[in-house]
């Protein structure tokens, strides 16, 4: 939802940084080897694992580019962690009632949700088998 917080971008500025040569932006101005020749700093839209900001690449073309929270890898890892404690514990006092694949399946699909380019590669199948329908149904292209 475009409601949700959203993280300010000096905090997600290194996971972009990861993914982009941005030199030392948002301090300085964006380096100009980056593909990006500006990003707008507040969100367009955000959610629980990423927000998006409206972005222009070095040619004028408009594009969005979706950010995945910091640290929310290392975050998941923990959480999962204790979801296996649990269940374990759970198996143990409940006389073997297990709830390890129920656990595992959760972890295997939010994993899936964090994997940006198994999104990418889903985008671009779906614009592929969709495009007989253009106008009408429009699938934005990937950038990467």
């Amino acid at each position: 939802t475009d409601q949700a917080p959203h993280k300010p971008i000096e905090e997600v500025a290194p996971v972009l940084r990861e993914a982009m040569q941005l030199g030392e932006w948002p301090a300085k101005a964006l380096d100009t080897s980056c593909a990006l020749r500006q990003i707008d700093p507040v969100p367009i839209a955000s959610a629980s694992l990423a927000q998006v900001h409206a972005a222009t690449l070095r040619d004028g073309t408009r594009v969005a580019v979706k950010v995945q929270y910091p640290d929310l890898q290392k975050e998941l890892a923990s959480d999962f962690a204790v979801f296996r404690m649990v269940g374990a514990q759970i198996k143990e006092m409940a006389q073997g009632y297990d709830l390890s694949w129920a656990i595992e399946d959760l972890e295997r699909n939010v994993r899936r949700e964090l994997d940006f380019r198994s999104e990418a590669d889903n985008a671009e199948q779906t614009e592929s088998q969709l495009a007989h329908l253009a106008p009408s149904v429009y699938v934005p292209p990937v950038v990467r």
